[in-house]
């Protein structure tokens, strides 16, 4: 890939910062990674003034405030739509 060229955004937001930088340390040299610690952080900057768009967002489900399910449905009922990738420790049978 050339410096000119622009990587893909991956959006990754989970609770647990420690996660957080894990996986974004893992991907970032292939990849442009932005990451936040809250689904209501990430609505924030999704409905910002450039109106980004993240080609795959990666969630945990369960977080205080919103699901990540929740929040994909948010973004969905504000006109955005993006691959997502929704991830959990627990086993979650009606999730």
């Amino acid at each position: 890939m050339h410096s000119t060229e622009k990587r893909p955004l991956i959006v990754i937001v989970d609770d647990e910062e420690n996660l957080l930088a894990a996986l974004s340390e893992r991907i970032s040299n292939l990849y442009e990674v932005k990451t936040f610690l809250s689904p209501q952080e990430f609505l924030d900057w999704l409905g910002g003034p450039d109106k980004p768009t993240p080609d795959l967002l990666i969630s945990d489900l369960k977080m205080p405030g919103m699901s990540g399910l929740d929040m994909i449905e948010t973004a969905k009922h504000e006109g955005q739509a993006f691959p997502s990738i929704v991830l959990s420790r627990f086993i979650d049978k009606e999730a």
